[in-house]
């Protein structure tokens, strides 16, 4: 797998394992951490995830989050009709052309060599990971079944379906 990240610049970057679960009283996962740290760095990744908040898409670039911004209009045409098409679809279509032609650029390169890079760079947090599911799962469980963390789950639900009672969200 390649890892290509690029994000329209109106879409804010939901760091899915810190927003919302933070301000709900859910910690984000170590393996989440340890991924954002070595994306971002430690100061940067410790604000986003201890504040659990949207980072926009410029942001996100500043920090080393996203390899790009993509404006619509970037990136290859995405085939017929698009400039009738919706504004949010031109969007989404091109960063997908822009990430696929940065993927068609690395498969230019021989499979071996660019595994064993891939390895090298990411073998041995890939290996933490795979090996640390299982627990990491149990903890999330056990957390979900805190009296504090069931009831602003609970209340969060009901503003979400109409309900009355308020979150702390």
């Amino acid at each position: 797998m390649f890892s290509i990240r690029a994000i329209h610049p109106t879409v804010p970057l939901s760091l899915r394992p810190s927003r919302p679960q933070v301000a709900l009283g859910i910690p984000v996962p170590g393996h989440w951490a340890e991924l954002l740290e070595r994306v971002v760095g430690r100061r940067v990744a410790e604000d986003w995830a201890l504040r659990g908040r949207l980072v926009d898409a410029d942001e996100a670039r500043a920090a080393g989050a996203l390899q790009a911004v993509v404006r619509a209009g970037e990136g290859s045409a995405a085939g017929p009709g698009v400039a009738a098409a919706p504004p949010w679809r031109r969007d989404r279509d091109a960063c997908v052309a822009w990430c696929v032609a940065r993927a068609a650029e690395a498969l230019r390169h021989p499979d071996a060599g660019r595994a064993a890079t891939k390895t090298v760079l990411r073998g041995d947090f890939a290996a933490r990971w795979r090996d640390g599911c299982a627990e990491a799962a149990a903890a999330g469980w056990d957390l979900l079944c805190v009296p504090e963390t069931r009831d602003t789950l609970g209340a969060t639900l009901a503003r979400l379906s109409g309900g009355t009672r308020r979150a702390k969200l």
